[in-house]
């Protein structure tokens, strides 16, 4: 409450989250240093102690508390050097999750204090990213119904309210028993941007299949469709013919040709309708929670450009992490789970040739 004659810090457009034991004071979170466990490349595992450390790979996998870690990079030159972060963090569900059902326990996501010990677990967490994230920089957190309402303001109140920019609905529909409500079929992934100036792509659709089914072939194999030639001057229709993009229908009127390799399908918005790994799918690793690899392509390819650096501080399987190798973009993973670690390091050098060290807090 604000009294009469008092004035509040806050801005009039937002609202503070509370809760027991919030502190806005990040001191006290702990720093650990960083062992460097093994050393990977192109698949193969190297002796450590053969590379000095200009000769190590960028990319990092760390196994540890990612505060800790954070605060690490903090500590050694990483504050405001990454470009995107991606979390895809415990959504405060309440469950146990193990892989393929039910062989090892990957992560609790049990909170023994409520609420209250889940938000003063994110909170900080959220802070040192910031502290990380460049000034041109993004964040996208994966969230669901369960707290996905609590970290919108908490982002409010770190990136400010005026950053958001999106709130990506990502429905993967499916089939469900559930009878006494509407299935949940979609998760949450708040975007922000750290300030005004930030690295967005816009992403496109692939092309409607009623244009490629109508589309005609030229000699020399491109497929194009016919449009109106439209109001132009006769010095652009000139152009147009000279480059064979116009031609004349049995009526006498002109058309001209529009090249499907030329066109963008529509503008991607803000639902993506996107499937969830099917269970014979290749990536698929058994992983509770692991997302699928076009979900983690297009945020990285929306936000990133060629040699930004990505993080991800809860890593899991490292879906994050092969997606960016994959498209030429340096990264940090970071886990506290065995389980996770193990899974990502595996899929890392097994899937394409990557080059990183694995790092012990």
């Amino acid at each position: 409450m604000v009294g009469k004659g008092e004035k509040s810090s806050r801005k009039q457009d937002s609202a503070l989250l509370a809760w027991n034991g919030k502190s806005s004071n990040k001191a006290g979170i702990p720093i650990s240093s960083l062992q460097l466990d093994s050393v990977y490349l192109h698949g193969n595992a190297v002796d450590p102690a053969s590379l000095p450390p200009e000769k190590r790979p960028p990319c990092k996998l760390i196994k540890g508390d990612n505060i800790a870690v954070m605060n690490h990079l903090l500590s050694t030159g990483w504050k405001e050097k990454i470009d995107l972060i991606y979390i895809d963090p415990p959504f405060w569900s309440g469950e146990d999750y193990y892989t393929n059902g039910e062989e090892a326990l990957a992560y609790k996501d049990r909170w023994e204090g409520g609420i209250d010990s889940y938000l003063a677990m994110i909170f900080p967490r959220l802070q040192l990213m910031r502290d990380l994230l460049a000034e041109t920089g993004s964040i996208f957190v994966h969230v669901d119904w369960h707290a996905g309402h609590y970290i919108k303001l908490l982002l409010d109140e770190i990136f400010g309210r005026g950053n958001l920019r999106n709130e990506i609905v990502w429905y993967y529909g499916g089939p469900s028993p559930v009878k006494t409500s509407f299935p949940r079929k979609h998760d949450v992934i708040y975007y922000y941007a750290k300030g005004k100036d930030f690295t967005f792509s816009p992403q496109y659709a692939p092309i409607k299949q009623y244009l490629r089914d109508r589309a005609r072939t030229d000699p020399n194999g491109r497929l194009w469709v016919d449009q109106n030639v439209g109001k132009i001057t006769a010095r652009k229709f000139n152009e147009l013919a000279s480059e064979g993009r116009v031609f004349k229908t049995k009526t006498g009127r002109y058309r001209r040709k529009q090249f499907l390799d030329e066109m963008s399908g529509d503008m991607i918005d803000d639902v993506w309708a996107i499937p969830i790994i099917n269970s014979q799918a290749n990536e698929r690793l058994g992983y509770p929670t692991q997302k699928p690899e076009a979900l983690l392509q297009r945020v990285i390819a929306c936000a990133t450009k060629e040699g930004d650096i990505i993080a991800d501080f809860f890593c899991g399987s490292g879906t994050s992490l092969i997606v960016a190798e994959s498209m030429g973009r340096p990264w940090i993973g970071v886990d506290s789970s065995d389980v996770a670690i193990s899974i990502a390091r595996d899929r890392l050098t097994r899937g394409i040739e990557a080059s990183f060290t694995l790092e012990t807090t």
